[in-house]
């Protein structure tokens, strides 16, 4: 609901600024003729048009700001000192950083889609699908120790 709120607000403060701008082009003249309602059906239509262009400039700001903390969430977790994992609910490996697949000996290309389970050693295996099972179940944040087998 605030959400929806802020959108608002902001939809109504770009409705603004677009009827700011059309209002600065027009001249005097056109004001006293603005009953007319074609002219009024220019002036909605002109209005939209130029919200519409600042729309878009607020989203091709948005996508330049979502791309470069994308690149530095990207670039964190690739060069993390520690193996990082991300695993489907299978238990296959969707993703993982420069440091996992070292721990693994494999190239990362080569994990994608792999199941996790077989680098793991027999007596974590058990752990592992315990510990799988209740991570889905609870959503709570939960650590488990296994270890792995090259």
């Amino acid at each position: 609901m605030k959400k929806q709120n802020n959108r608002e607000v902001a939809l109504s403060n770009l409705r603004r600024k677009a009827d700011g701008i059309l209002k600065s082009k027009e001249g005097v003249l056109q004001s006293r003729l603005f009953e007319s309602d074609d002219l009024k059906l220019a002036h909605e239509l002109e209005a939209l048009q130029i919200e519409m262009a600042l729309q878009n400039d607020e989203l091709i700001l948005s996508r330049s700001e979502l791309k470069q903390a994308n690149e530095k969430y990207i670039d964190l977790y690739d060069s993390a000192p520690t193996g990082y994992f991300t695993l489907s609910t299978k238990g296959d490996i969707l993703e993982v950083n420069l440091s996992g697949a070292a721990m693994l000996g494999k190239k990362r290309s080569l994990l994608i889609n792999e199941g996790f389970q077989q680098f793991l050693t027999g007596d974590s295996k058990p752990i592992f699908i315990l510990f799988f099972a209740k991570v889905f179940k609870t959503r709570v944040k939960q650590s488990c120790k296994v270890y792995i087998s090259r």
